[in-house]
């Protein structure tokens, strides 16, 4: 939505093309890719088994506070309160990924599809967080969501006051597919139900969820050698993950969500 007489579009999401580059600048980041791990740290639910997941909760906001702190702090320049649709936030990770050196051509798409949803996830809770005017009494928690306010503020010198309150009254308008763990995302602190939940640092997937099957490449993936079941992986070891997308996959699936959203706006 643009405002009259200007050329400001409150919906524009170029701006998440600055974020390979933002991370690419980040040592620790650059190396978590490298070594085969997401950019996302998850956290281990005793309700969804002994792999780590990334929700929209507060645990999972607060171990990856760095890594939000740089999308809010561009949302915020820009006036964006608006949550970028998952695919954008899936190509951002890819590019990343690639450009770090992310070993892995096989799970590849994996990561950047897990990284991408979980951003989602996160970045809606914290939204959440804003709409209702909640003032979270952890102070990393709080100075994220305070982004939104700054946000805000610009996209209303921008549009005006009156528009500016409508957009945000209208809330996220977006095509995202439907979000494959929307049922364990949660506004209450998990600590509460679960004390034993405590951080992991993911392998090759940060969301441990099934890719959609046009996603899937259509090779096989092959049989792997079986695994002692009492022997228990190393937190950081990369699991296989069964029928994973290549680049070529990904960036085609992007390629055509993107044509659909300019579809849209014609």
């Amino acid at each position: 939505m643009a405002a009259a007489g200007s050329g400001f579009d409150a919906r524009d999401f170029t701006w998440v093309a600055q974020l390979p580059a933002v991370w690419d600048g980040v040592r620790a980041y650059r190396e978590r890719s490298l070594n085969g791990m997401n950019l996302l740290r998850g956290i281990v639910l005793q309700a969804y088994g002994p792999d780590p997941v990334v929700v929209g909760n507060l645990e999972c906001c607060k171990v990856n506070s760095d890594i939000l702190a740089t999308i809010l702090k561009i949302m915020g320049d820009v006036g964006c309160i608006f949550v970028p649709r998952v695919f954008l936030l899936q190509g951002a990770c890819l590019e990343f990924h690639c450009n770090a050196g992310y070993p892995e051509a096989l799970s590849l798409g994996g990561a950047a599809y897990s990284d991408g949803w979980g951003l989602k996830r996160m970045l809606g809770f914290l939204k959440r967080k804003w709409m209702r005017d909640q003032k979270p009494r952890d102070r990393t928690i709080r100075k994220l969501v305070a982004e939104f306010d700054r946000a805000f503020k610009k996209l209303g010198q921008a549009v005006g006051d009156r528009i500016a309150r409508a957009l945000r009254a209208r809330g996220e308008d977006d095509d995202d597919d439907e979000d494959p763990q929307a049922e364990v995302d949660s506004d209450r602190p998990r600590a509460a139900e679960n004390p034993d939940s405590k951080e992991m640092v993911p392998g090759n997937a940060s969301v441990s969820v099934e890719l959609p099957e046009e996603m899937a490449p259509t090779s096989a993936v092959p049989e792997q050698a079986p695994v002692n079941p009492e022997v228990m992986p190393h937190e950081e070891a990369a699991p296989l993950l069964p029928r994973q997308p290549t680049r070529e996959d990904l960036e085609k699936e992007l390629r055509i969500a993107e044509l659909k959203l300019e579809a849209k706006r014609l």
